[in-house]
């Protein structure tokens, strides 16, 4: 606040000081300045006013999640101790609350208008569904590799080190499969395979 209200003091000492080699451009940067501040706090408000419906939409399906059981039935399928169970309704409004975020921040940047933050913003938006699809794709792997450890486990109680390998076996297939989505994995799985 306190730059705000000096802008307009030095703009006005440096006219009054008539050295046109200082004052000109030191003028322009200071007035271009003070342009973006509307900008500035237009971007901020919209950010915060995302960071508020993050919340509301992420609770909302937190709560959604939670009232079907589907957290729950997730947790029971997998093979967890009781402490450390994969809570779906909290991943979920995690994930749900940062996309909204990181949308509402790229259009916070949008106004501001300065190009270097609008390529930026386009990336990421454009790189938002490969990353979902990454994210959905490890989930599948894990909750796959714990069912299918908890199956062997119970199948066959002496098992349990096959178990694990068989989980970690398809949680490094489903992690292999999610950079191959991201168009970063590749090169692995042509070496692998």
């Amino acid at each position: 606040l306190y730059v705000v209200v000096l802008i307009p003091f030095i703009i006005a000492a440096l006219e009054i000081l008539n050295i046109r080699t200082i004052t000109e451009p030191a003028i322009a940067m200071l007035n271009s300045i003070t342009a973006i501040i509307p900008q500035l706090i237009a971007a901020g408000i919209l950010i915060l006013l995302g960071v508020f419906i993050a919340k509301l939409i992420g609770d909302l399906v937190e709560n959604l999640i939670d009232g079907f059981g589907l957290s729950r039935r997730v947790a029971d399928a997998m093979d967890e101790p009781r402490i450390h169970r994969f809570n779906l309704a909290k991943t979920t409004g995690i994930i749900v609350k940062t996309l909204i975020i990181l949308f509402f921040t790229v259009q916070g940047f949008e106004l501001i208008g300065l190009s270097i933050f609008r390529t930026v913003g386009a990336a990421i938006i454009a790189y938002l569904p490969l990353v979902l699809s990454a994210i959905i794709i490890l989930f599948g792997g894990y909750v796959l590799g714990s069912m299918a450890k908890k199956f062997i486990v119970n199948t066959l109680p002496d098992a349990r080190f096959t178990g694990v390998i068989v989980k970690s076996t398809i949680i490094a297939l489903s992690v292999l499969i999610a950079l191959s989505n991201l168009g970063i994995g590749t090169l692995f799985i042509q070496i692998l395979f």
